[in-house]
């Protein structure tokens, strides 16, 4: 085979190789994110519970997703550009803090799951 035809192939190994990870994408909306942080607030406060693959997997889909937004929230702090002041608690904390607000405000969990944690934040962690 020649190098033109193997080069040809590649755009198709490309496709295949991403598969997987459009078929594990973020969170859609609050709902599924308070969902999947549920977990992850279950696991870690009860480390000795045995958890199967996919709880696992959405533990870290949740901590992945809550990490992201909250280094956004001090990037743009440090911008001086933020209506987000994260203060200096754990991951965990922050999780459940956002966790307990979207249950209290429902209306949130309808929203994109950026959105949500962003006004849900705004409102937990206003700069002043």
């Amino acid at each position: 085979m020649s190098k033109l035809k193997i080069w040809r192939q590649w755009p198709l190994v490309g496709v295949l190789l991403l598969l997987p990870t459009l078929a594990h994408s973020v969170p859609d909306d609050g709902y599924k994110l308070i969902r999947i942080c549920s977990v992850f607030i279950r696991l870690v406060d009860n480390p000795t519970q045995p958890a199967n693959a996919f709880e696992t997997s959405q533990a870290g889909e949740c901590m992945g997703f809550m990490r992201g937004m909250r280094y956004m929230f001090r990037i743009q702090e440090a911008m001086h550009n933020s209506s987000v002041c994260m203060p200096k608690i754990s991951n965990l904390d922050y999780v459940k803090s956002i966790v307990a607000y979207g249950n209290a405000h429902q209306e949130l969990l309808a929203e994109n799951e950026s959105t949500m944690v962003i006004r849900s934040a705004a409102k937990l962690y206003p700069c002043k």
